[in-house]
C-alpha cells in the first residue's frame, strides 16, 4: 500500500468539509482502489479518534458544562446544611424558650432571628443566580477565546 499523507487527511477530517469517501478520493496512493482507500482511512479515523472540530468542541462544553453544574450542587448542599443547623438550633431555643423560661422578649428575639435566615437565605438565592449567570459568561469567553485548531483552511483563499 502506497503514502498516505495523514496530516493533511486528519486535517480534513477535523474541518468536516468532506466525507471520508471524498477524503479517500483526493488522498489514495497511486494505484489504490477507492474502496481500500476508504476502509483504510475510516479504520485509521476510528482508532486515533478523529473528530469533527464541532464535535470535540461540543464535548468540551457539555464537559465544562457538567463540572460548573457539579460544583453549583456542592455548594447549594453545604450551604442548606448550615441553614438547617442554624434553623434548628433556633427552633431548640424557642422549645426553650415557650416551655422553660417563658420568656416573650427572648421568643421575640427568636421570631426576629428566623427572619433574617430567611432574608438571607433569599438574598443568597440571588447571589447564586447572578454568580451563575456570570459563570456561564465567563464559561462562553472562555470557550469562544479558546484558539484556534483549524490548522488548514479551505476555501477560496480570498482574505
Amino acid at each position: 500500500m502506497g503514502k498516505y499523507n495523514w496530516e493533511e487527511i486528519k486535517s480534513q477530517i477535523e474541518l468536516g468539509k468532506y466525507t471520508l469517501k471524498e477524503i479517500a478520493k483526493i488522498y489514495k496512493p497511486e494505484g489504490t482502489k477507492l474502496k481500500i482507500a476508504h476502509d483504510y482511512i475510516r479504520q485509521k479515523k476510528k482508532n486515533e479518534n478523529w473528530e469533527k472540530q464541532e464535535e470535540t468542541h461540543k464535548k468540551y462544553t457539555e464537559k465544562v458544562t457538567s463540572k460548573l453544574a457539579e460544583n453549583e450542587a456542592d455548594k447549594e448542599t453545604k450551604m442548606r446544611q448550615e441553614y438547617d443547623k442554624m434553623i434548628s438550633n433556633i427552633r431548640r431555643l424557642i422549645y426553650k424558650t415557650l416551655l422553660q423560661e417563658r420568656n416573650t422578649d427572648r421568643l421575640r428575639q427568636c421570631k426576629l432571628a428566623i427572619q433574617a435566615l430567611k432574608d438571607c437565605r433569599k438574598e443568597q438565592w440571588e447571589i447564586n443566580e447572578i454568580q451563575e449567570v456570570a459563570k456561564k459568561f465567563e464559561q462562553e469567553l472562555d470557550i469562544n477565546e479558546l484558539p484556534d485548531i483549524n490548522l488548514v483552511r479551505g476555501g477560496d483563499g480570498g482574505s
